[in-house]
């Protein structure tokens, strides 16, 4: 995929794999869990547990990752150029 991406969960966490070369401006937020990603970011604002925004290689499609109850995984897997 090539434009943002927008991924919401109100009971559960998310998991997101994609190529290992992307690149995408990340905003990720959970209220209980953790957030952990494989991909160098460069973090935009404040860093903390419960919310990541930042720029992963050089930036482009937003991944917008929420959830209400539940950890965010980013993954890397497979070879392709952005998002």
């Amino acid at each position: 995929p090539s434009g943002d991406w927008e991924v919401k969960s109100s009971s559960g966490g998310i998991t997101v794999v994609v190529p290992e070369n992307s690149s995408f401006d990340l905003h990720a937020r959970t209220s209980s869990g953790g957030i952990r990603t494989d991909f160098p970011i460069t973090v935009q604002g404040r860093l903390s547990k419960k919310q990541l925004s930042g720029r992963v290689g050089q930036g482009g499609p937003r991944m917008e990752l929420r959830t209400s109850s539940g950890s965010i995984r980013i993954e890397k897997g497979g070879r392709s150029g952005q998002l």
